[in-house]
């Protein structure tokens, strides 16, 4: 991978998940042999271990940056780490969300063959194994975007059928100015910032000006949280 990618991890309660979860996304970039690269780790204000455990791996691995602040919310989080990122290509990974292997080395030929390919969605896989809520969750997402998980394969989508594909910040990759001009754009058009779900309408108005990319080779797994309660929060 000939450019350098800033990777951002927000983390809320997640002491249990931050090691796998990097272990995971150095192995995907071993395999991309990517040697220019950085992992924003934001700890949102969590009531556990996460900050200790992050800088502990911080310690460990001289690529991660470990922030801090009260809680604030994904998308606050999310800006945090696109303005203190140093490279151009930005990651948005979640802590429950373990990048497949191979998924970083497809994402750099994709983007090294075909530059106008700028703008990717992950493709998820869920953990269903014991876990009803994971299960449900599934379900509705490939009835809701059937066009897409009948047949996984290499899209893009637009405006027009936006809802259509499957698109979430889990996983998610544009350039960094890409993402400042839409953050700048969703602070405008959104009354509750800290309890907003970023995802949707950030993307879509991407979608306005970049269409979205798609395919079964960047891909991760998602673990969902097990109980109801938890789901909801």
């Amino acid at each position: 991978m000939s450019f350098g990618l800033s990777i951002v991890m927000p983390a809320y309660d997640a002491e249990s998940w931050l090691e796998p979860t990097i272990n995971k996304l150095y192995e995907a970039l071993s395999v991309a042999r990517l040697l220019n690269f950085e992992i924003i780790m934001i700890n949102d204000g969590s009531s556990d271990d996460t900050l200790r455990v992050a800088q502990k791996i911080a310690k460990e691995r001289k690529e991660v940056i470990v922030l801090t602040q009260d809680n604030q919310g994904r998308f606050i989080t999310r800006k945090r780490g696109v303005e203190s990122a140093k490279y151009e290509r930005i990651l948005f990974v979640d802590t429950r969300v373990w990048l497949d292997k191979g998924s970083l080395a497809y994402l750099s030929a994709q983007i090294s063959d075909h530059p106008e390919r700028a703008v990717w969605n992950g493709h998820i896989n869920v953990s269903k194994k014991g876990n009803i809520i994971a299960r449900f969750g599934d379900a509705m997402t490939i009835i809701g975007w059937r066009r897409y998980f009948k047949n996984p394969r290499l899209i893009s989508y637009g405006p027009v059928d936006f809802d259509h594909f499957p698109k979430g910040t889990g996983l998610f990759t544009a350039p960094r100015s890409t993402l400042l001009a839409a953050i700048e754009w969703f602070e405008q058009n959104t009354t509750d910032i800290k309890n907003s779900s970023d995802d949707t309408l950030l993307i879509r108005h991407i979608t306005e000006a970049e269409k979205i990319w798609l395919s079964p080779e960047f891909s991760a797994t998602y673990f969902a949280r097990t109980t109801l309660s938890a789901f909801l929060k």
